[in-house]
C-alpha cells in the first residue's frame, strides 16, 4: 500500500488496522514524519527518509535486496532514472525498489496524485495495482493544472482498477479510464464516537462548528459571508473552525473587513479524540465546500448527533437527504446558506432529534468500518491469482 506520508488521515489508519485484523499482511510505503508504528505486528512500514544521510542508508539496504533478488530489475529502475541527478536518482529507487523487493498480491495507492510518481510500477506492474479517487485530487487539481490533467488520461488506464467514493466521483472518473470503477463508502469507526442527542441551545447563542481547512475550494468566505448576513439580523452566533493548517491571509482580511473577530473561534491541531468532544459542544456542523470527494468530517458529525448543514456539492445528496438526515443549501450562495442556518434553528427539538437519529443510522447501516473492510477485502480478492 502507497501512502503519502505517516501519520495518515484516520480514515486511512482505521481502513488499515482493520484490515491487518482480518489475518492479512499489509506493506506500507511512505515517509514517516517523526516516529510512528501499528500495533499490529502484521503491518510492515517502509519508509522512505527525507534527510541524506538516512536516505542513503536505505538506498544500500534496497539495492542490496533488490540485487539479490532481481538484477535485471535494479539495473532497469537504476538505468530508468538516469537523466536525475545522483542524489535525486538515489530518492526515486529508494520510491520505486520497494515495490519489487516484496512478493505483493495487491498494490493500493491511496491518493491519486501519486500515479504521477508512481509511473514506473504503472509500467512495470509488479502485481495487480488499484488506485483511490478522492474529491480534490480529481474534481480541482486536474482542472487547475493541464499538467495534472494529461497524467490522469496517461496513466489512469494503466491501473487495474479504482476506488471511489461517491457516484460524483465514479463519474468523473470515467472520463479519464475504462478501468473498472468500484464504489466503497468511506467509513469510521462508529464505536469511537459518543452519540449525543441534539438539545434545546439555552444560552441564546447559536453553536456552529465546521472542520475543514484554509483553501479557497473549503468555501469558508461564503460561511463567513452567511454569518455576516446573520449577524445583520441581531442574531448571535459563535463558529468554531477546527483545522489542521494556519488561516491564510484572505481569511483574515475578511475576518477583519466583516469585523467577526467576536463570532469566530479557530482551534489547530486537535488529535481526533479531542475534534470529538468539540463536535459534541456545538449544535450545527456546517460544511461550506465548493466540492467535496466524500468529507469524512460530515460522517464523524453525523455519527456524532450533531446535524450537518452542507452545500449540495455533486454528491453530497449521496449522503444527504434535505431535512431527514441533515440539510443543504445552494452551493456557493451566502443569502442561502444564511437563510438554512436560520431554518434549522427554528426547528423544534423534535425535529432536530430526528434529523440527528436519521443521521446515525444511515451512518452505522452503510458508513461503518467493518462493512468497508469486508469490501475492500472482497476487491482485492478479486485481483489475487
Amino acid at each position: 500500500m502507497d501512502i503519502s506520508a505517516l501519520p495518515c488521515p484516520t480514515f486511512i489508519k482505521s481502513s488499515i488496522e482493520n484490515i491487518a485484523s482480518r489475518h492479512h499482511s499489509l506493506h506500507i510505503f511512505t515517509q514517516v514524519k517523526g516516529a510512528y508504528t501499528f500495533e499490529n505486528s502484521s503491518i510492515y512500514i517502509h519508509q522512505r527518509p527525507k534527510k541524506a544521510i538516512p536516505t542513503f542508508v536505505v538506498f544500500f539496504q534496497n539495492i542490496f535486496k533488490l540485487l539479490l533478488k532481481s538484477p535485471a530489475r535494479a539495473l532497469h529502475i537504476w538505468k530508468h532514472y538516469s537523466s536525475l541527478n545522483f542524489y535525486s536518482r538515489i530518492k526515486e529507487f529508494n520510491r520505486i525498489a520497494p515495490f519489487y523487493i516484496y512478493t505483493l498480491d495487491v498494490i493500493h495507492i491511496q491518493w491519486l496524485k501519486s500515479i504521477i510518481k508512481l509511473q514506473y510500477i504503472l509500467e512495470n506492474k509488479p502485481c495487480p495495482i488499484i488506485v483511490s479517487v478522492r474529491g480534490t485530487q480529481m474534481f480541482v487539481s486536474p482542472q487547475a493544472d493541464n499538467e495534472i490533467h494529461r497524467k490522469y488520461l496517461e496513466l489512469l488506464p494503466k491501473v487495474h482498477a479504482v476506488h471511489v467514493v461517491s457516484e460524483a466521483l465514479k463519474k468523473e472518473v470515467s472520463l479519464y479510464t475504462h478501468s473498472p470503477v468500484y464504489l466503497i463508502n468511506a467509513a469510521i469507526d462508529i464505536g469511537f464516537f459518543e452519540y449525543k442527542k441534539p438539545s434545546i441551545n439555552t444560552n441564546e447563542i447559536l453553536q456552529l462548528v465546521s472542520v475543514t481547512r484554509f483553501n479557497w475550494i473549503k468555501g469558508l468566505s461564503i460561511l463567513l459571508d452567511a454569518i455576516y448576513i446573520l449577524k445583520q439580523k441581531s442574531i448571535r452566533l459563535k463558529l468554531t473552525i477546527i483545522t489542521s493548517d494556519m488561516p491564510n491571509e484572505e481569511f483574515i482580511y475578511q475576518i477583519a473587513d466583516l469585523d467577526l473577530k467576536n463570532e469566530i473561534e479557530i482551534k489547530n491541531r486537535l488529535s481526533p479524540k479531542q475534534i470529538h468532544k468539540e463536535l459534541l459542544k456545538n449544535d450545527l456542523f456546517v460544511l461550506p465546500s465548493i466540492s467535496e470527494g466524500r468529507s469524512n468530517a460530515i460522517l464523524e458529525a453525523m455519527s456524532s448527533g450533531v446535524p450537518v448543514l452542507c452545500s449540495n456539492f455533486n454528491g453530497a445528496d449521496d449522503l444527504i437527504v434535505d431535512h431527514y438526515n441533515g440539510m443543504l443549501f445552494n452551493n456557493g450562495d451566502s443569502n442561502d446558506l444564511a437563510q438554512k442556518i436560520e431554518l434549522y434553528f427554528q426547528k423544534s427539538n423534535t425535529e432536530k432529534i430526528n434529523i440527528a437519529e436519521n443521521a446515525r443510522t444511515i451512518i452505522e447501516s452503510s458508513y461503518n468500518i467493518d462493512s468497508q473492510t469486508n469490501e475492500f477485502i472482497n476487491l482485492y480478492n478479486r485481483f489475487v491469482k
